[in-house]
């Protein structure tokens, strides 16, 4: 994790110099977590998820639109902190995402007073599983899709509501790929620095 946070620092000293930069972090409420069952006759598992947290930094840059819209384009990466599954067994089963995105941004010019946005996410996902959830089985990385609505506050303070859909897998051997999703709604404060 130490590694992945180092990254994901280095990541937000180059956006700084190639654009405009968001960073903050988020609240992740209790999610919705379905594994494809060791069983292929059985019925997905689908377990709740508590809480989470996260930290986030995307590159922005702006596209030439109208007078009254601001359209930007951008890459950006967030750390899902570790978020544990509801499950009966006692076993501590952790779990947690970094994906990898680009978005777009649509939205009335900035002013004075708030103004809200729009922002549509696609990349991919890196998977991360403690023993207890892989149980020595490899993991893989899948789609990430987003979708976030803000309110841009003053001096670059913004709030964002986002709902998220993760995606990997539990490689057995000999066996097909045990397919992963999680999907939860983040509420995220950040700041853009120009």
């Amino acid at each position: 994790m130490k590694t992945i946070i180092s990254i994901f620092f280095i990541m937000l000293i180059i956006c700084n110099l190639m654009g405009d930069v968001n960073i903050g972090a988020g609240f992740d409420l209790p999610g919705n977590h379905i594994r494809d069952s060791y069983y292929s006759w059985l019925e997905p598992e689908e377990t709740g998820t508590g809480a989470g947290s996260q930290l986030f930094a995307e590159i922005l840059f702006n596209l030439p639109t109208s007078s009254i819209l601001c359209f930007d384009v951008g890459i950006g990466s967030s750390v899902l902190f570790d978020r544990e599954l509801d499950v009966r067994e006692g076993r501590d089963q952790n779990f947690s995402f970094v994906p990898i995105y680009g978005f777009l941004q649509l939205g009335p010019k900035a002013s004075d007073k708030p103004t809200i946005y729009i922002k549509p996410k696609l990349g991919y996902d890196v998977f991360m599983a403690n023993e207890n959830y892989r149980d020595d089985h490899k993991l893989e990385g899948g789609l990430y899709t987003g979708l976030g609505v803000g309110l841009v506050l003053s001096k670059g303070v913004f709030i964002e509501i986002s709902y998220n859909a993760y995606t990997g897998g539990v490689k057995i051997p000999n066996k097909s790929t045990l397919e992963v999703e999680y999907t939860n709604i983040s509420a995220l404060l950040g700041i853009r620095i120009r």
